[in-house]
Parts: structure tokens; C-alpha cells; sequence
């Protein structure tokens, strides 16, 4: 379970994109007997950019990096990720969008995941947004796919 917060630092103006600041801490509720997590707390901080280039169409450049939690027996290195990606609206209220995505490898030698996902995000008011998502892998070292879903509340 990742609880994760976004702070609207700018909101798009002509020439300038917006600015998002986040925050994410994770919980270790997998379990580590079975491999599912490494029974540690992680935290992250990253930005994000997005800068509309038509009416419907928007650019994104996201980054962040993330502390690993350091579990006994195990060397982890901390992960820094990005994504780049593209949102069309489909209508005034549903956006649909691809990201090409990559994450640093938290073992050395092991490659970067690398994945392409894409999402569509309905909001039901300007304060809240539901979303539901999914990815396909590009790299050994990804996943080979994956679902996401989420509610957003903006106060």
C-alpha cells in the first residue's frame, strides 16, 4: 500500500508548463516470506510537468527518486524513475494517456524496467478524478503486465 500526496506548485500559464510537486511513502504490508516485498518502509519525492500543446492534447515529463528501506541480508540501491508520456481528451471529462516509463534497478547488474503504460482518467468533479490503468512490459527485467486503479481527491 503507497500513500502518495501532489502539491500544485504552478498551474499552466501561456508559455509555462505546470509545476506538481509529490510525495509517496510505502507500507510494508507484503509479505516478505514470499518474496512480496522486503518488509521495509520506502519514500520518494519526484516532480511533474505538463504543458498543454493543443486544446485536447497534453505533454508530460515526470522524475522522482526514491529511499529504498534497507532490510537485513540485502543490498538495495535507491531508485530513481521517470516517464514521459502524451494525454488526449476524449471528452471534457475523460482523458486517456501512454507513458514510456523507466526505473532504475534497485539490484546491481540487473537492467532498468523499462514498460509502456496507459490509463484513463474520468473526473467526476473538479475535485475528484477516478482512474484505471495498465502496462506491458519492454524490458526483462519489467513486469510483464500489470493493472492500476485509484481515486484522486484535489483539496
Amino acid at each position: 500500500m503507497t500513500l502518495a500526496a501532489r502539491y500544485y506548485l504552478f498551474d499552466e500559464q501561456d508559455w509555462t508548463p505546470s509545476v506538481n510537486l509529490t510525495g509517496r511513502v510505502k507500507f510494508p504490508t507484503a509479505n516478505e516470506d514470499k518474496g512480496l516485498g522486503s518488509g521495509e518502509f520506502d519514500a520518494g519525492f519526484g516532480g511533474e510537468l505538463a504543458k498543454s500543446l493543443t486544446r485536447d492534447l497534453i505533454l508530460y515529463l515526470d522524475g522522482g527518486y526514491t529511499f529504498l528501506g534497507d532490510p537485513k541480508g540485502r543490498k538495495f540501491r535507491n531508485q530513481w524513475n521517470y516517464d514521459v508520456g502524451l494525454g488526449y481528451y476524449l471528452t471534457d471529462d475523460l482523458r486517456a494517456s501512454v507513458f514510456y516509463e523507466e526505473y532504475r534497478a534497485v539490484v546491481k547488474g540487473i537492467p532498468n524496467a523499462r514498460d509502456l503504460y496507459g490509463d484513463l482518467n474520468y473526473r467526476i468533479t473538479n475535485a475528484i478524478r477516478i482512474n484505471v490503468g495498465g502496462f506491458v512490459g519492454l524490458s526483462d527485467s519489467a513486469a510483464d503486465f500489470g493493472f492500476s486503479g485509484g481515486i484522486r481527491f484535489r483539496f
